[in-house]
């Protein structure tokens, strides 16, 4: 009896070994020696071919074999799918290859360094760039300096104990009290300390106090005042002062104690607007933000706040096909029901003509009014433009008049005088009825 087993040519297995901690997966062909597995492992793990020794592990890490016999074939040991293949080569140790203490390394004296003219040095100093620029380095210096003096007098107009609103771009408004001013062991120049009213923060805004020094009932920090420094909860948090505003006695945009008088103890306001319910001062955003005065658009800065003729132009032509569609659908949903019933069609075939009707006749509708309104859109921007961004009710005419006689013009002079005439008409319907107001105004007392 012949007993044959047929087993996959190439075998997947996890490499580890004692000279270094990461593994690796291999595929490799069972008909390799175990001669020529040692040289490829050798290139994967380090260790040397001559000295090392190969045990195989199963999926469990149990041990299953060990790979002896540098004239045996992988295929002859049990090594299936996904089995571990761990070298051992005991005259190296762990960590090894990492470890570039030992490699000889070349330094280049500094003597040498400066003669060379291919050096980022050399670029530098021919250039005169960063360090190497003394007259940007002196202005540099002199610019700390001064902002270092200004943050000194205006941390001066800060007084520990004031009241204080804080706005951080991207979190909400909150207030405070002013708990510390002056220099703090983490940032160079002065800043502002705030103890929040709301338990929020890492600390009572008293520079280098830990969070043991908070006060009973609270805990809170300060954020950073500085442009485009955002508040952190896992760092402690002052207010630099170098958005310092010496009319308002606080921090420009931030800090700023200068409100209404309507409640002498917070010194913020209560309303949001004259004549609504009071609200609660230590609400942690600026009720102003409820006033609702934006436009419903963007406009470009400088721009009136209104649309112009190319924007309604999106809207008017998407809504133009979308109305075809619906009044195209409508009449042949119509006819398909006239048709078909004429023609005695019942069940799935009756069925079938209705959609071919209302998508036919739905379609056509919808490509005709889409048309139409791309081309009095298009033309009334050019009128508009050419009479340089003047609107009235003379562009409307204009173009609705432009667009029946082009849309008609091939099809002979009469209908294309016919066509302008059509949007003509149409034209002055449509500005009579959105100017009835004011021509009820002053033709009403005729009537």
């Amino acid at each position: 009896m012949e007993v044959q087993v047929n087993t996959a040519p190439l075998v997947n297995v996890r490499v580890t070994s004692n000279v270094n901690s990461f593994t690796a997966e291999k595929r490799f062909d069972r008909s390799l020696t175990i001669g020529d597995l040692k040289g490829r492992l050798e290139l994967v793990t380090g260790g040397s071919a001559q000295n090392m020794t190969l045990e195989v592990f199963d999926e469990q890490e149990q041990p299953v074999c060990h790979l002896v016999g540098d004239e045996a074939l992988l295929g002859s040991f049990c090594v299936e799918e996904n089995y571990r293949i761990h070298v051992t080569d005991k005259t190296r140790r762990l960590g090894e290859f990492d470890d570039t203490s030992n490699v000889e390394k070349y330094e280049l004296p500094e003597g040498e360094y400066n003669k060379r003219n291919d050096s980022v040095r050399s670029f530098l100093l021919k250039n005169k760039l960063g360090k190497y620029n003394e007259e940007e380095v002196k202005k540099k210096q002199e610019e700390k300096q001064k902002q270092e003096k200004e943050e000194e007098e205006k941390a001066k107009t800060i007084t520990v104990g004031s009241r204080c609103q804080v706005r951080v771009q991207g979190e909400p408004t909150r207030r405070g009290e002013v708990m510390y001013v002056g220099k703090v062991h983490f940032k160079p120049g002065m800043w502002i300390g705030v103890k929040y009213d709301e338990p929020q923060g890492k600390n009572d805004g008293r520079g280098c106090a830990s969070s043991t020094d908070r006060a009973p009932g609270s805990s809170s920090s300060s954020s950073s005042s500085r442009p485009h420094v955002r508040h952190s909860a896992t760092t402690p948090h002052f207010f630099p002062t170098m958005a310092m505003d010496n009319r308002s006695g606080g921090i420009l945009g931030l800090v700023n104690p200068s409100y209404g008088a309507s409640d002498p103890g917070m010194n913020v306001p209560l309303t949001s607007k004259p004549g609504l319910s009071q609200l609660s001062p230590y609400l942690n955003f600026d009720p102003s933000y409820l006033q609702t005065t934006q436009p419903e658009f963007i406009a470009l800065e400088g721009q009136p706040q209104r649309r112009g003729r190319f924007e309604l132009a999106f809207s008017q032509i998407g809504g133009s096909c979308l109305v075809g569609a619906g009044l195209g659908g409508g009449h042949g949903l119509y006819r398909g029901l006239v048709e078909t019933a004429a023609s005695g069609h019942t069940g799935k075939i009756r069925r079938t003509q209705l959609l071919n009707y209302i998508m036919k006749r739905g379609s056509a509708s919808a490509n005709t009014l889409g048309v139409v309104a791309f081309m009095y859109s298009g033309l009334g921007w050019m009128i508009y433009y050419f009479r340089g961004n003047q609107e009235d009710h003379l562009n409307t005419v204009s173009a609705a008049t432009l667009t029946g006689l082009l849309y008609k013009s091939t099809a002979g002079l009469k209908k294309c005088a016919a066509g302008g005439l059509v949007g003509l008409g149409l034209s002055l319907a449509v500005v009579a009825f959105s100017s009835r107001d004011k021509l009820k105004d002053q033709y009403g007392h005729h009537f």
